[in-house]
């Protein structure tokens, strides 16, 4: 955000406060503004001989103001082509600036510099928004950040608590779990469950992320699983899952989160999201997607053959076991 520059109401003060003898950070807490202000204002016109003038450093200032200080990638068109058409090819401004300086273009600008030209609605080129890669429409303040609205997840047990067992895929009936987004204009989402040793996926259609409705999701899959197929799932840590220790006791099993920021512990469920975006890509309109359409989805993965599995499919994995009888007895 621009500084509003020193009113000459303001330079008054300082004078008179330097005269009376007052220091830096007593003059800036008086007019509201940070001491550095003050001092550089002080320093600028404030002779050697002479102490500082209000209406010197007034007149001063209006003289400054009538040179504009142009960036370059306002005035210089060359430049600016350079810029536009990298940012248009998916660049981003570090690495803009970082490849002119690495073929010593003549002129060079910063990242910093890229930035302030897409946001300047001004002067600048606030379209090209659209080609950062977050699209944020406005810019965030430097040093502010979003508040924390996490939902606080209750009785959460740590991956690092997981059974060896679990780790080592060496039982059937553990599950991971995970919702898959898309773009924001897209309204709903698709609750991903997997078992990490037979691969079995199952998908279910979200209207929101409320960590109720993805509870039921989660429950209607484990109504149509033998109970020996349940023995546990793992999260990661999104509100998603706040509701998990209701699942917890009504089915017997045991829950896991993944630690904070670290989505890869559950590599499973992360994996087949990746297999899902080939049919449904992050611009997919969810709103327009049946539940016949996911099932269709769902059981195309199910019966690929998979090298883990010596090229059996997860269906005929699941289908093997449950009729010979062969799941693990509860732990």
């Amino acid at each position: 955000m621009k500084q509003r520059r020193l009113s000459y109401y303001e330079r008054q003060i300082i004078e008179a406060s330097l005269a009376a003898g007052r220091s830096v950070g007593q003059i800036a807490a008086m007019i509201g503004r940070d001491h550095s202000v003050v001092s550089r204002e002080v320093k600028r016109n404030k002779g050697q001989f002479f102490p500082y003038s209000s209406s010197i450093a007034q007149k001063a200032a209006k003289r400054r103001s009538r040179y504009t200080n142009t960036r370059k990638l306002i005035k210089d068109w060359r430049l600016q082509w350079y810029v536009t058409r990298r940012l248009e090819g998916g660049w981003s401004p570090e690495q803009i600036s970082g490849r002119m300086k690495q073929e010593r273009q003549a002129r060079y600008v910063c990242p910093e510099s890229i930035y302030q030209y897409v946001y300047d609605e001004q002067e600048g080129a606030p379209w090209l928004y659209h080609q950062l890669r977050r699209t944020h429409p406005l810019r965030q303040p430097q040093g502010q950040r979003k508040p924390n609205q996490r939902t606080t997840i209750p009785d959460r047990t740590p991956i690092s608590a997981r059974p060896e067992v679990v780790n080592r895929k060496e039982r059937y009936g553990d599950w991971e779990s995970d919702g898959m987004e898309f773009q924001r204009k897209r309204k709903g989402l698709v609750s991903v469950q997997k078992e990490r040793k037979s691969h079995l996926l199952r998908l279910t259609k979200l209207e929101t992320k409320q960590a109720k409705e993805t509870r039921a999701a989660i429950e209607d899959v484990l109504e149509e699983l033998p109970r020996e197929f349940i023995q546990s799932i793992t999260f990661d840590n999104g509100g998603e899952a706040a509701e998990h220790y209701r699942i917890k006791e009504e089915y017997n099993l045991e829950t896991y989160f993944c630690d904070t920021y670290c989505a890869w512990q559950k590599g499973s469920v992360e994996n087949i999201i990746g297999l899902l975006r080939q049919y449904l890509p992050k611009r997919s309109d969810i709103s327009a997607l049946t539940e016949n359409d996911l099932y269709a989805i769902q059981e195309r993965l199910n019966n690929r053959p998979r090298k883990s599995l010596q090229y059996q499919t997860p269906n005929e994995i699941f289908k093997q076991i449950t009729k010979s009888g062969a799941l693990n007895s509860r732990t």
